[in-house]
């Protein structure tokens, strides 16, 4: 028997509704943050948080990259002051240049908690960071910034004792070796993004000392570009072999983008920045009619940052219900095949046996049949018999078979 094609999507609709009926609520991740919030290539993610009371189990953790793709995936135990702790290292698998997501989750994706981190490939500040998009984050801070303002604070009280201090340089992890010292402190101060990313995340350094030159002993003062236009600026994020419409696209379909654009040019829309026209505006001798132009809208199985996180996983939660209605649906349908398999084995054996049993019949009958033939052909040695035979045939008379009689009788 065969499953029909209806069965085949009914199975897994059951499967959906049936998982969904009898999945309880579980207890799950209430926090989950990281020891900063700008990470490069080697370096440990240090995750950490609080379950609800009395959770039990593995915390599971899924990071994902700037585009929702899927990156890696980690487990931590549940401590048994319901508090949980785990560090990943930042491997080959983060590729893409951007913000980060980690959900952290015991049962339910839907009902865990969520954070969002910085990585750069080449130690470069990312644009848009975690704190533009997000301005609630607040960075924390890490050891070595919390060490260095401890000292700061040890030299200022020996400061008030001794008039002279201390020199004290600190080069974080995104300054090349490699490269001027004075590279950095030309964008700190051309780069109004540059310089933002830099305060926010090493409010208590100057750039001067972050890339190990002392201020007070420059030569020279840092070279300052004249003011550039707004055009020029942006210019610096956009890459020349790309369509305008690109980024066009990009601002009217992607809410981080737009965000970023609208934070550090308020003054400008984005055709202005990208120097091209507004689509739709006639010329001014003609009419001062404005046509709002219409943004292409990009299908949203294009669209990659805009995706609300919720709906990400909601989907992904339907996905996974629905592949385990799937899975139902086969093993039923694997199982139904298997009997009808062993129903038609069964019958193919009734019937090869039936074939056995009349070949047998046939092949005795044969040999009877052989064994009479052979039988009536036995030579027969008596002479007297011989044409008693050919008599009963009428092959001679019974003249011929008396005359016959008697010779062979004189002969014996």
């Amino acid at each position: 028997m065969k499953v029909g094609t209806k069965a085949t999507f009914v199975f897994p609709i059951i499967g959906m509704i049936f998982v969904s009926l009898l999945v309880p609520a579980f207890a799950e991740v209430e926090t989950i943050l990281t020891d900063k919030l700008f990470y490069t290539v080697d370096d440990v993610i240090h995750f950490s948080g609080t379950v609800s009371e009395d959770s039990t189990g593995l915390v599971t953790i899924v990071i994902r990259d700037s585009n929702d793709e899927f990156v890696m995936l980690s487990q931590a135990f549940i401590n048994s002051d319901d508090t949980f702790e785990k560090d990943v290292i930042v491997n080959a698998k983060f590729l893409d240049h951007g913000i980060y997501k980690a959900i952290a989750f015991i049962k339910d994706l839907d009902a865990g908690s969520s954070t969002q981190f910085d990585f750069s490939i080449n130690g470069s500040p990312v644009v848009p960071s975690v704190t533009s998009v997000n301005p609630e984050i607040v960075p924390s801070k890490t050891q070595d910034e919390t060490d260095d303002e401890n000292t700061k604070n040890s030299t200022e009280q020996t400061t008030e004792q001794n008039p002279v201090k201390p020199v004290i340089f600190t080069v974080p992890a995104f300054v090349d070796p490699l490269k001027d010292p004075k590279y950095y402190v030309d964008r700190y101060y051309n780069e109004p993004e540059y310089k933002a990313w830099f305060d926010t995340y090493y409010p208590d350094l100057t750039i001067e000392e972050a890339v190990g030159l002392d201020k007070q002993q420059e030569n020279t003062e840092p070279k300052i570009i004249e003011e550039e236009s707004i055009v020029t600026k942006f210019q610096q994020y956009i890459d020349e072999s790309k369509d305008p419409q690109y980024y066009v696209d990009r601002y009217y379909n992607e809410p981080a983008y737009k965000a970023w654009f609208d934070s550090n040019f308020p003054d400008e829309t984005i055709y202005a920045a990208l120097g091209v026209p507004v689509p739709g505006i006639k010329n001014s001798t003609e009419t001062s009619e404005i046509v709002e132009p219409e943004p292409e809208i990009i299908p949203p199985s294009e669209i990659s940052s805009n995706k609300p996180s919720t709906n990400s996983e909601f989907s992904q939660l339907l996905l996974a219900v629905g592949g385990i209605g799937v899975l139902f649906g086969a093993v039923y349908g694997i199982k139904r095949k298997v009997d009808t398999n062993t129903e038609q084995i069964e019958a193919n054996k009734t019937m090869l046996q039936k074939r056995v049993n009349k070949n047998s019949e046939q092949i005795s009958q044969n040999r009877f049949w052989l064994k009479k033939k052979l039988n009536v052909l036995k030579p027969n040695s008596d002479p007297i018999d011989l044409i008693r035979n050919r008599l009963a045939k009428g092959e001679i008379s019974v003249e011929e078979f008396q005359k016959l009689s008697k010779a062979l009788q004189k002969n014996r």
